[in-house]
């Protein structure tokens, strides 16, 4: 709730530097504690409620001197990619890799004589991307790939998940994504359990200290939403693009800068990459590599997606929601 100091209790508590009273010297400063909310709307005006995780556990710097936002340098990085609305390069896109739709049979049965792997990867290759840029990330950090490069290294990862049972007709299985992620460790000296870690609706701390415990150790997350059972096609996850010079309904602490709506999915794979807590806004915003851009979801949003619209056939039972949770 906004907090209201009138002139006569303000004069009353001026001198006594109590945690979180707005001092008189600080009613004429835009943000004191440096937070990017103004003290007039910021709870703590003496306390950053803004925290972040960077991959590696560092902060993120997300605005310079200027108040311009900062792409993030760190993951990896794909130049020259074929036009594609919305990308960024930062991480890969399923929708580089067919110029067509293609058939039904071509999207879900590839053929391994003759690496016909394109359609497949365009219609279900989210997973298949999380992989290998995960992959890509482990073997050698932040990296820039040409398109025709990556390309080829889409189709080695193609050849190590599909045609060795780690894939269905759908998508790839996050059992068997586990397994495989396993091996690629072993072979960057990482020795992990990859394990699948539902998200719980009652619980949701628990899958954000995951996520928060990964990225301190250097790790891109794996993450899921699966409403496959949800029959409107209206509804799904929102993912964002943090942009300035559009107003919707989430700003972005008290900057000019908004989260504005760029992709919905309910049946999708995408990678974690940082993680903003907003304790002023009692809100928590995950950084995302999605479709080659870098974008945004509200984790509220997830929960209350995935809680309403998770289940198979309107049960509770929600077993395909949540993150590779890499143990070690």
């Amino acid at each position: 709730m906004k907090r209201i100091l009138s002139t006569v209790l303000l004069s009353s508590v001026i001198l006594t530097g109590f945690p979180g009273v707005v001092l008189a010297e600080e009613i004429n400063k835009p943000d004191t504690d440096g937070d990017y909310y103004s003290d007039g709307i910021d709870n703590h005006p003496r306390k950053s409620d803004i925290t972040t995780v960077n991959l590696g556990g560092d902060d993120i710097e997300l605005f310079n001197v200027e108040g311009e936002y900062i792409t993030d340098p760190g993951y990896i990085h794909i130049t020259d990619y074929p036009n594609t609305a919305r990308c960024q390069g930062y991480g890969g896109n399923q929708r580089w890799f067919a110029s067509d739709e293609g058939t039904w049979f071509q999207q879900r049965f590839p053929s391994l004589m003759t690496h016909d792997y394109d359609y497949y990867i365009d219609a279900h290759g989210c997973g298949l991307v999380a992989f290998n840029d995960v992959c890509l990330y482990m073997q050698n950090g932040v990296t820039t790939y040409d398109y025709n490069i990556y390309y080829e290294l889409m189709h080695s990862a193609m050849d190590n998940t599909y045609f060795t049972g780690g894939a269905t007709p759908w998508g790839l299985y996050y059992g068997s994504l586990c397994t495989r992620l396993e091996l690629v460790g072993i072979g960057c000296n990482k020795y992990f359990d990859a394990r699948w870690e539902v998200v719980n609706y009652n619980n949701p701390g628990a899958t954000l200290d995951y996520i928060d415990d990964m990225l301190s150790r250097g790790y891109p997350i794996i993450m899921s939403v699966n409403t496959i059972w949800e029959n409107n096609d209206d509804v799904g996850l929102n993912f964002y693009s943090l942009e300035n010079g559009q107003t919707t309904d989430h700003r972005f602490a008290g900057t000019d800068y908004y989260f504005v709506p760029s992709h919905i999915a309910k049946g999708h794979y995408y990678t974690v990459t940082g993680i903003i807590y907003d304790d002023n806004s009692e809100s928590v915003y995950l950084r995302v590599s999605n479709a080659g851009c870098e974008e945004y979801i509200v984790y509220s949003e997830y929960l209350d997606y995935v809680n309403n619209h998770g289940g198979i056939f309107g049960t509770s039972v929600n077993p395909g929601n949540g993150i590779i949770y890499f143990k070690e």
